[in-house]
């Protein structure tokens, strides 16, 4: 215990170690919010309007629980993936899933994130 408290007088008396220790917190949250985004696409890209009131699983957008669950998300997926498009078409490093529909094969050695959304998906539920 005392050497907790004596970490944090540390922490308290070096600003250095405050601004690293909040920009590692900061990071988290980005990989935090990319991770739960790239598995919402994955949801999205199964459960999207295919017209005439349908989802693409083939129910009503108005019965079908995950088209409704993902209603209120869809701006922030596209945003999301927007960004990480633009990313990769950059040459910069990116969190688009190798399967996700908008991720192009030949820009592989920038992907930063995991190898596919099922990876992503299994990993999550194991945490």
């Amino acid at each position: 215990m005392s050497s907790t408290i004596q970490d944090l007088r540390v922490k308290l008396e070096d600003p250095d170690a405050r601004v690293n220790d909040a920009e590692s917190r900061a990071a988290s949250a980005l990989r935090s919010r990319d991770r739960v985004l790239g598995l919402a696409s994955y949801v999205e890209e199964l459960h999207h309007s295919a017209g005439a009131d349908l989802c693409t699983c083939g129910k009503k957008q108005i019965a079908c629980s995950e088209y409704k669950a993902m209603y209120v998300m869809r701006e922030a997926i596209a945003q999301w993936e927007r960004r990480n498009k633009d990313r990769m078409r950059r040459g910069q490093a990116h969190d688009l899933p190798r399967d996700h529909t908008l991720a192009e094969p030949d820009r592989a050695p920038l992907w930063r994130g995991p190898q596919s959304l099922e990876d992503e998906y299994r990993q999550a539920r194991r945490s």
